[in-house]
């Protein structure tokens, strides 16, 4: 006279079920160590979602009470499978953890999962997990997400220049996780805007990012207070989203550039690529009344306004006067060809 029955208890939908359990009553005696199995059909009920597991799951624990002793919780010897598992999905790619009871991956970081999806302009993740991401950096323009609200307002600031993949400046290599850029855009999540010239700057100046151009005080426009770019960490808006982003080449000069005394205000070498070279300069000899070479006072490449202050050169400071205004300057070879 021995018998079983059972009873399902289910779990807080808290923790996602995990705490469900099948309770089993023995009544009446039966031998010790005789096999018993639990035997869950393919119905329409809620066991099969719940629990569903991978082949001999370690997770499903086993514990036994009774009046007369006590078993403390242990593995069970062999579980089949619950759930059809992934396997039609490569078992994940080993670059995520299957759902058993939907048949479903949910990918790693890296390789599609919903952080990542949140980060690309068009969602091209396989759902085996196979498919890689591409570096992030602050995109030149995304659109708000509409479902994000502060005070019955749009959270401009939580969604515009947001990190995307490649920074929304290039497409993503799915197989390798390398962003191939657009033209004129380079680094390894396209967030360099290439400075022109090939080489770059015509090898004749820099190629320097808006971060450290803004602390130069001889790049255009000159000035002489030196600026900085906060840290997206100092400031919840994100003013400095394209520190590393714009570039600009700063070119060479055979004399010292600048606003402040003995400084000329304009580089030899100048252009978007400084591909041109100014020539000599001099003051005007049938100017007799007035000194064109004298920038006291003078922005000869506009003036930059510091709240009331303007940047203007300071007194010694030159003037570039191409040929003393006695002739044409041939930029391509900084040769002058005189009236």
């Amino acid at each position: 006279n021995f018998s079983w029955s059972a009873q399902w208890v289910e779990g807080s939908y808290l923790d996602t079920f995990a705490d469900s359990k099948i309770v089993l009553t023995a009544y009446g005696f039966n031998q010790h160590n005789d096999e018993f199995w639990i035997d869950i059909p393919k119905t329409n009920n809620h066991i099969v979602p719940t629990i569903g597991h991978q082949i001999n799951a370690a997770d499903f624990r086993i514990s036994v009470e009774s009046d007369h002793f006590f078993v403390n919780e242990s593995a069970v010897d062999t579980i089949n499978a619950v759930g059809p598992g992934c396997d039609a999905l490569k078992g994940c790619s080993d670059n995520g953890v299957c759902d058993y009871s939907t048949g479903t991956c949910s990918c790693e970081d890296g390789f599609g999962s919903e952080l990542d999806k949140s980060r690309t302009v068009a969602n091209d993740f396989l759902p085996d997990c196979s498919k890689r991401a591409c570096p992030t950096g602050p995109s030149v323009g995304t659109t708000v997400h509409y479902s994000t609200m502060v005070n019955s307002s749009h959270d401009l600031n939580a969604h515009m220049h947001r990190d995307m993949e490649c920074s929304s400046n290039g497409a993503c290599n799915r197989a390798l996780g390398v962003c191939v850029c657009n033209a004129g855009y380079s680094g390894a999540n396209c967030q360099k805007m290439q400075c022109q010239g090939e080489p770059l700057c015509g090898g004749r100046g820099q190629c320097l990012p808006m971060n450290r151009l803004s602390r130069l005080d001889t790049a255009l426009p000159l000035s002489s207070r030196a600026e900085r770019y906060l840290s997206l960490n100092a400031t919840q808006y994100k003013n400095s989203w394209d520190k590393e982003f714009g570039h600009m080449c700063v070119c060479d000069s055979g004399w010292d550039v600048g606003l402040d005394s003995g400084e000329t205000q304009l580089a030899e070498y100048f252009g978007p690529g400084c591909e041109f070279r100014r020539c000599p300069s001099g003051d005007n000899p049938d100017t007799l009344d007035v000194n064109e070479t004298d920038c006291a006072g003078i922005a000869q490449t506009g003036t930059k306004r510091i709240s009331t202050y303007l940047e203007l050169g300071g007194t010694g400071n030159l003037c570039h006067v191409d040929c003393s205004n006695q002739g044409i300057c041939d930029f391509h070879l900084g040769v002058c060809k005189c009236f």
